[in-house]
Protein backbone atom coordinates (compact mmCIF):
# COMPACT_ATOMS: atom_id res chain seq x y z
CA UNK A 1 0.00 0.00 0.00
CA UNK A 2 1.55 3.25 -1.11
CA UNK A 3 2.16 6.42 1.39
CA UNK A 4 -0.68 9.06 1.36
CA UNK A 5 0.83 12.25 0.83
CA UNK A 6 -0.40 15.37 3.29
CA UNK A 7 -2.33 17.83 1.90
CA UNK A 8 -0.73 20.57 1.22
CA UNK A 9 -2.06 23.33 3.51
CA UNK A 10 -3.54 26.84 2.05
CA UNK A 11 -1.59 30.26 1.34
CA UNK A 12 -2.39 32.41 3.87
CA UNK A 13 -1.62 35.52 1.95
CA UNK A 14 0.98 35.85 4.61
CA UNK A 15 5.07 35.62 4.15
CA UNK A 16 6.84 32.58 2.56
CA UNK A 17 8.42 31.96 5.95
CA UNK A 18 5.27 32.16 8.03
CA UNK A 19 3.85 29.06 9.63
CA UNK A 20 1.21 27.68 7.74
CA UNK A 21 -0.94 27.24 11.17
CA UNK A 22 -0.71 30.45 12.73
CA UNK A 23 -4.15 32.52 12.15
CA UNK A 24 -3.95 35.81 11.18
CA UNK A 25 -6.96 38.19 11.52
CA UNK A 26 -9.03 38.95 7.98
CA UNK A 27 -8.87 42.29 9.33
CA UNK A 28 -4.97 43.50 9.39
CA UNK A 29 -3.79 47.07 8.87
CA UNK A 30 -2.16 46.23 5.77
CA UNK A 31 -6.22 45.67 4.75
CA UNK A 32 -7.19 49.08 5.67
CA UNK A 33 -6.32 51.95 3.34
CA UNK A 34 -4.64 55.00 4.92
CA UNK A 35 -5.45 57.64 1.96
CA UNK A 36 -8.82 58.95 1.35
CA UNK A 37 -11.39 57.67 3.78
CA UNK A 38 -14.94 56.92 3.04
CA UNK A 39 -16.48 60.16 3.40
CA UNK A 40 -13.76 62.13 1.62
CA UNK A 41 -14.36 59.81 -1.87
CA UNK A 42 -17.91 60.41 -1.02
CA UNK A 43 -17.50 64.26 -1.20
CA UNK A 44 -15.22 64.11 -3.94
CA UNK A 45 -16.81 61.46 -6.37
CA UNK A 46 -18.86 62.75 -8.99
CA UNK A 47 -22.10 61.06 -7.26
CA UNK A 48 -21.14 63.05 -4.29
CA UNK A 49 -20.89 66.34 -5.88
CA UNK A 50 -24.42 65.54 -8.12
CA UNK A 51 -25.86 64.44 -4.74
CA UNK A 52 -24.92 68.03 -3.26
CA UNK A 53 -26.41 69.90 -6.47
CA UNK A 54 -29.49 67.98 -5.84
CA UNK A 55 -30.05 68.74 -1.94
CA UNK A 56 -29.13 72.30 -2.37
CA UNK A 57 -31.45 72.79 -4.97
CA UNK A 58 -34.19 70.60 -2.79
CA UNK A 59 -33.28 72.37 0.80
CA UNK A 60 -33.59 76.12 -0.79
CA UNK A 61 -36.95 75.28 -2.95
CA UNK A 62 -38.51 74.20 0.29
CA UNK A 63 -37.73 76.77 1.86
CA UNK A 64 -38.65 78.70 -0.64
CA UNK A 65 -42.53 76.45 -0.63
CA UNK A 66 -42.67 76.77 3.14
CA UNK A 67 -42.02 80.72 2.77
CA UNK A 68 -44.91 81.10 0.21
CA UNK A 69 -47.00 78.72 2.99
CA UNK A 70 -46.27 81.12 5.71
CA UNK A 71 -47.03 84.57 3.49
CA UNK A 72 -50.58 83.19 2.28
CA UNK A 73 -50.10 83.74 -1.34
CA UNK A 74 -51.05 81.48 -4.15
CA UNK A 75 -48.07 82.14 -6.65
CA UNK A 76 -45.31 80.13 -5.97
CA UNK A 77 -42.60 82.80 -6.37
CA UNK A 78 -40.98 81.55 -3.38
CA UNK A 79 -40.15 77.87 -4.30
CA UNK A 80 -39.10 79.31 -8.23
CA UNK A 81 -36.40 81.65 -6.24
CA UNK A 82 -35.52 79.18 -3.76
CA UNK A 83 -35.17 76.66 -6.63
CA UNK A 84 -33.01 78.82 -8.89
CA UNK A 85 -30.75 80.11 -5.74
CA UNK A 86 -30.02 76.31 -4.95
CA UNK A 87 -29.48 75.29 -8.44
CA UNK A 88 -27.10 78.28 -8.71
CA UNK A 89 -25.36 77.38 -5.54
CA UNK A 90 -24.83 73.71 -6.24
CA UNK A 91 -23.54 74.26 -9.86
CA UNK A 92 -20.97 76.40 -8.42
CA UNK A 93 -20.01 74.30 -5.91
CA UNK A 94 -20.00 71.13 -8.29
CA UNK A 95 -18.06 73.19 -10.75
CA UNK A 96 -15.86 74.41 -7.68
CA UNK A 97 -14.72 71.15 -6.88
CA UNK A 98 -14.43 69.60 -10.48
CA UNK A 99 -11.93 72.70 -11.20
CA UNK A 100 -10.06 71.71 -7.97
CA UNK A 101 -9.65 67.92 -8.76
CA UNK A 102 -8.35 68.57 -12.47
CA UNK A 103 -5.76 71.02 -10.46
CA UNK A 104 -5.11 68.86 -7.83
CA UNK A 105 -1.76 66.64 -8.58
CA UNK A 106 -1.35 63.03 -9.69
CA UNK A 107 0.47 61.00 -6.92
Amino acid sequence: MPASNPPTPLDSGGDPGEQAGTPQSPISDANIPEKNTFSKKLGSSPAGMGAELAGATLVLAGLGYLIDQYLGGDSSTGLAIGGFLGFSLGMYRFIHKALQQIEKPKD
